[in-house]
């Protein structure tokens, strides 16, 4: 399957093909996402932004469509 990397000192998030390609990326908000720190899928391709907190930290679902 594809792979996907999280990068939050570029604050992106990329899809790239088993081979290497880049398939789609998406810059994420440092509002919404002050420090990316994690991210998952399920089976149902959902995705899973997981952000590191100073007290708390904060997991953002994001539907696919």
């Amino acid at each position: 399957g594809n792979m996907f990397l999280l990068s939050s000192h570029a604050m992106i998030i990329a899809e790239f093909s088993p081979s290497g390609t880049l398939l789609s990326y998406s810059e994420l908000s440092p509002e919404q996402h002050p420090q990316p720190e994690g991210l998952a899928l399920d089976n149902e391709a959902n995705i899973f932004i997981a952000d590191e907190g100073t007290v708390y930290g904060k997991l953002t679902t994001y539907t696919r469509k």
